[in-house]
């Protein structure tokens, strides 16, 4: 049977910012070509954006975590050495692996990291072979086991390019202008010949191997996209106001000259292929080109990675693939398990990335296994002896040094040893935090920040995951931070922002409001400055002044799916659905990996009608989050009444029936303090309530008490409580002591202004609410300490305490944060709804 085959092309950093305007000029026709045939969209990476770490997941399916490439370098564990990263590291298998296994002749050039080489079927040249290392009078030597097989070693030596070897005419269509250069001063041109010849090498070995025999399979990887543009990005135009005339003149045209190098390149592969075959060009990230491109780098040891764009770029073009249509919403893990599907191969189920079924005239079937890395075989992978996957180098060498097997490095040695361990934990964290597991990566990042050698960026993860989990031990680390930067470093931190976002996360939105305002007026902000501002305008009900904020901010930078989402919140609660779909559908075709955007893009499809595109949403948002149960509760509305397909509800109902299980949530405090509107809020959230409904609305609480009768005696019997489980009940906090022990309890506790309280007390006996009896608040002060104590003897329980004036100001970053407290089982759009401020009438003065 033919094999359906597959050339997968890796261009580092390349960007349809760039790429568009030079295709619509007529400059890159090859691209043109594919895109008008095939099919393109962007591609969104991964964090941290390290190229190692990305392009493994590319050919893996799987995040750092699984694949085990933390960074660019790594310790050898007998020398105690700091080596490149190597293929030896990986812990999963690849596509290349798979493919072995199942018959396919492959070709392998310079993807990052191959080195030391792995035994597949055909050929293999690691990312170590083009690298001209030598000094002048040496040969230019090969590097051990960086060809496979080793017979191909003089014969592909003999293809490769060395800088020196360059003239004029291939530096020229570069720099027009460079007998302007001072070479004494810049290393310009020297840099531009290493990468020009560097990637020549490694298209006429892949050319050449792709002539010599038939293959089924080819992977090439390309870096001169990314190393152009972190050398002469900030001299592409339009001229940034820092950069000099003179230099601007010089290096203007490196950029647009590298793509139309790598578009002539390309033309060859077209050349190479029939149609039988599937061409891949990817890119694992972006390069900022334009007003957002940093012009000056901090202090960091991966400080090069902020100068990538989030988006890359990724064509199909081939057989089977749909003409002239665009992908959205693929990641970089997203190619694995589309590529396997194509060769009609089964996915691990570990895997990360989904397939693109979209992509694909008639979509092919596909197939399952749990991992492939549980099945035995032979998967060309390299021996024992090259493979390291220990989870502590840094133990396993201070072992055999205290076995006496090695000598002690010194300590310069154990210093970098120290470091790169540092490095690779760190960027651990963060695949951790990529994926909401901010546990994992705070256990991570508390003990690196405790090392004398934890770099700045270390404290700064550190904060962002604080903010999210902790917002007042975020505050303590910024401040550790003002302390210990030097004033370089201060300068490009944008302290007041970070401080912003703490009292957004606390819940202080004036305080918030107050710093992102001012920044405004003095024009100190960046599209995040109008993210913020966005996201606390919409907390606090001011939805059309937060759909103006987001717009600026998208006017800035038009692919922040951030800020598509919050237009979509907006619009949601403007009942403008049709939008704030549409708004979903463009975040998500960026970030494809966004689970509210689902949640949200469900909840439109579901006030428009449209019932069977709202599950398949809430389905994604559940495979995504599957213990959020309020998507259940939808989707079993959905199934059970709106599409009636019962057997569909089933598995979500016997969730949602578990998680409510011995559940009891109450709602207390003080009388007249926001216990019925909290009660409100949760009936529209869709929680269960237990109320008899027995006490009728009236002008004081127009839209009912939400209580239940026996409540009242609850201090005489409490036997009643059983009918409160899976439920929310309302209890005043005089008698929250006389629960029974033997529930387990979630108690929300509303705060109120007393004189607010009281006055809205005296209203409803009929007293003048001008009159202040404080002997009764100092009364109501007693009892409260009471309930706190009792709370205090309690620690089982848990508690969120609630102001009700917060509920009235922020409505939205109060509803989220019950939601968060009931195990995110609520709809927080349906809460906000029915916080009416008009409803609050008695206001303390």
């Amino acid at each position: 049977m033919e094999k359906n085959k597959i050339l997968l092309i890796g261009v580092d950093a390349a960007d349809w910012k760039v790429l568009n305007p030079m295709i619509d000029e007529g400059l890159l026709p090859t691209f043109q070509k594919i895109i008008e045939e095939g099919t393109s969209g962007n591609i969104m990476t991964l964090d941290p954006p390290l190229s190692p770490m990305l392009w493994t997941s590319i050919v893996t399916g799987k995040r750092a975590d699984k694949h085990g490439i933390l960074g660019f370098l790594e310790l050898d564990p007998i020398s105690a050495s700091v080596r490149n990263i190597s293929s030896g590291s990986r812990k999963t298998r690849t596509i290349w692996n798979i493919l072995h296994y199942a018959g396919y002749r492959q070709v392998v050039v310079n993807w990052w990291p191959s080195h030391p080489v792995e035994p597949i079927r055909g050929y293999m040249v690691s990312h170590h072979f083009n690298t001209p290392i030598m000094r002048p009078g040496e040969l230019w030597k090969v590097p051990a086991h960086s060809v496979h097989p080793r017979e191909m070693v003089a014969e592909l030596s003999s293809l490769r390019i060395h800088p020196a070897e360059l003239s004029d005419q291939h530096i020229l269509p570069f720099i027009p202008m460079a007998h302007k250069v001072n070479q004494e001063e810049t290393n310009s041109i020297d840099a531009l010949a290493k990468i020009i010849a560097e990637n020549s090498t490694t298209h006429a070995i892949a050319t050449y191997l792709m002539d010599k025999e038939p293959w089924d399979f080819v992977a090439i990887y390309f870096d001169l996209i990314d190393h152009l543009g972190h050398g002469f990005m900030r001299f592409h135009p339009p001229r940034h106001p820092s950069v000099r005339i003179e230099d601007f003149e010089i290096y203007k045209d490196v950029i647009r000259s590298g793509y139309r190098f790598f578009d002539m390149m390309l033309e060859q592969y077209l050349k190479r292929v029939d149609n039988n075959t599937l061409l891949v060009i990817v890119s694992d990230h972006g390069m900022y080109s334009d007003i957002l491109r940093p012009m000056r780098l901090p202090k960091f040891k991966a400080a090069p990675a902020l100068e990538h764009r989030a988006l890359g770029m990724v064509c199909f073009y081939g057989k089977g693939i749909k003409r002239d249509e665009r992908v959205y919403g693929a990641t970089l893990l997203d190619i694995a398990p589309t590529l396997l599907a194509y060769a009609g191969i089964p996915i691990g189920k570990d895997m990360d990335g989904r397939v693109l079924m979209e992509i694909f005239e008639h979509p092919p079937r596909v197939d399952y296994i749990d991992s492939w890395d549980q099945v035995a075989g032979d998967f060309a992978e390299l021996p024992e002896h090259f493979r390291w996957t220990d989870e502590n180098p840094i133990e396993a060498i201070e072992q055999l040094v205290a076995l006496g097997y090695i000598e002690k490095p010194d300590e310069d040695a154990i210093k970098a040893r120290k470091k790169i361990w540092i490095e690779n934990q760190f960027n651990l964290a963060r695949v951790y935090i990529s994926k909401f597991e901010y546990d994992k990566a705070k256990q991570i990042l508390e003990e690196l920040v405790k090392d004398e050698l934890a770099t700045i960026d270390i404290h700064l993860t550190l904060f962002q995951v604080y903010l999210s989990i902790d917002p007042n031990k975020a505050n303590d680390i910024l401040e550790r931070i003002s302390k210990i930067v030097d004033d370089e470093t201060a300068s490009m931190l944008n302290f007041s922002l970070m401080k912003a976002k703490v009292y957004m996360a606390q819940n202080n939105l004036i305080a918030a409001e107050t710093i992102l305002l001012d920044m405004i007026k003095n024009k100190n902000f960046t599209p995040s400055t109008l993210r913020e501002s966005g996201k606390l305008l919409f907390q606090t009900g001011r939805f059309n002044d937060s759909i103006k904020a987001y717009q600026y901010a998208l006017e800035l930078n038009s692919d922040d799916p951030l800020a598509l989402f919050g237009l979509a919140q907006n619009y949601f609660m403007l009942g403008w659905y049709e939008e704030a779909s549409d708004y979903c559908l463009d975040a998500l075709g960026i970030l494809y990996y966004f689970p509210q955007a689902h949640y949200l893009l469900g909840r439109s499809l579901m006030e428009l009608g449209r019932y069977e595109e709202a599950a398949k949403a809430l389905e994604k948002f559940v495979s995504m989050l599957p213990t959020h149960v309020s998507a259940r509760s939808f989707l079993i509305k959905i199934y059970r009444d709106l599409l009636h397909k019962p057997e569909m509800c089933e598995m979500h109902q016997k969730y949602v029936e578990g998680f409510f299980k011995g559940r009891i949530v109450v709602v207390s405090g003080l009388p007249r303090s926001g216990t019925s509107l909290m009660m409100q809020m949760l009936e529209a959230g869709g929680m269960r309530i237990l109320t008899d409904n027995l006490r009728k609305p009236d002008e004081h609480n127009p839209r009912g008490y939400y209580e239940y009768e026996p409540v009242k005696n609850l201090h005489k019997d409490n036997s009643f409580m059983k009918e409160a489980i899976g439920k929310a009940v309302k209890i005043i906090a005089q008698l929250l002591p006389y629960i029974p022990l033997d529930y387990k309890y979630k108690i929300i506790f509303m705060h109120r202004d007393m004189n607010e309280i009281l006055q809205s007390q005296q209203k409803m006996l009929g007293r003048d609410p001008s009159i202040f009896p404080s002997g009764l608040a100092n009364i109501f002060q007693k009892q409260l300490q009471v309930v706190d104590n009792w709370i205090k003897e309690h620690p089982e329980f848990e508690i969120l305490h609630v102001n009700h004036q917060d509920v009235i100001k922020q409505p939205f970053a109060v509803a989220s944060k019950i939601n968060e407290f009931l195990d995110y089982s609520l709809d927080t759009y349906n809460m906000i709804k029915v916080v009416d401020p008009n409803l609050y009438r008695n206001k303390a003065i």
